[in-house]
């Protein structure tokens, strides 16, 4: 029986990063910058320190709800380098495309990484918003590739006004 259970686990790879599920009132807290903006650029490459394939996509911001003012932010993302040199993400990372607008919440990049942005929980700190028929903002968060270690994520507001009064709320109870 032994050696059907380690069979087992070796004939099925994990496929999804396990994360600590976290809430909004969390990724705010954790943020060094929560930002609303449109996806404009993206360029791959290779950080040569890491020895890893990266994304880098520029943000112009919309508005800041904490850690501005900003006007453009650079996110990284780590990966290995896929067919044709393009990054492939790691598995729960959030998917990021020109147009796009979205919410991100961010951690300032340090010493050789200073200048860049760094997502949050994986597919947990990006929100895309989309307006329904009516016109009003939504928000929506993609968590495909995760698995939750301790449950699963409080469900995050689902229009943008109740988002930005949340994250308003405890970025100004944190100062």
């Amino acid at each position: 029986m032994r050696h059907l259970a380690l069979l087992v686990l070796v004939a099925v790879p994990a496929r999804a990063a396990v994360v600590l599920p976290q809430t909004t009132e969390s990724l705010t807290r954790q943020a060094t910058a929560v930002v609303r903006g449109v996806i404009v650029s993206q360029q791959q490459g290779v950080d040569a320190a890491a020895h890893r394939s990266i994304l880098e996509t520029t943000i112009r911001v919309l508005e800041a709800y904490k850690g501005g003012p900003l006007e453009t932010a650079t996110v990284r993302q780590l990966g290995r380098a896929g067919k044709g040199g393009r990054p492939v993400l790691i598995e729960g990372d959030a998917k990021l495309a020109p147009g796009e607008e979205v919410v991100l919440f961010l951690k300032a990049g340090r010493g050789a990484e200073a200048g860049y942005w760094f997502l949050l929980g994986f597919g947990q700190g990006k929100l895309t918003v989309r307006r329904d028929g009516a016109g009003v903002p939504r928000v929506e968060r993609d968590l495909s590739g995760l698995s939750f270690r301790k449950g699963k994520p409080a469900a995050a507001p689902t229009t943008l006004a109740a988002l930005e009064a949340v994250v308003r709320k405890v970025a100004a109870e944190s100062k």
